[in-house]
């Protein structure tokens, strides 16, 4: 896949997507270090959240990926992951 990215676009894309992906471990493991995500949060399993959410929209469903639908997939994924006992921003 990684050869195919530098001919093809869509290949390029998702190359681009996994180097986002890699800062997005670290971000989320800072969060998490923090306390500002639960204690326990499985960073993997919310990389692919976040992402399958994204991919989906743009691979399989063949839609724009709006600021406003990236914004609703961060705050959902946020109000369910907040750690336990904190209560949602108003």
């Amino acid at each position: 896949m990684m050869d195919r990215a530098t001919v093809n676009p869509e290949f390029a894309k998702i190359r681009e997507g996994m180097h986002r992906a890699c800062s997005l471990v670290k971000i989320l493991q800072t969060a998490r270090d923090r306390g500002e995500l639960q204690a326990d949060l499985d960073v993997a399993q919310a990389v692919a959240e976040l992402a399958g959410a994204l991919i989906f929209q743009h691979f399989l469903a063949h839609k724009r990926l709006t600021r406003r639908f990236v914004e609703r997939v961060v705050d959902a994924f946020l109000r369910a992951h907040r750690p336990l006992g904190e209560k949602p921003a108003s």
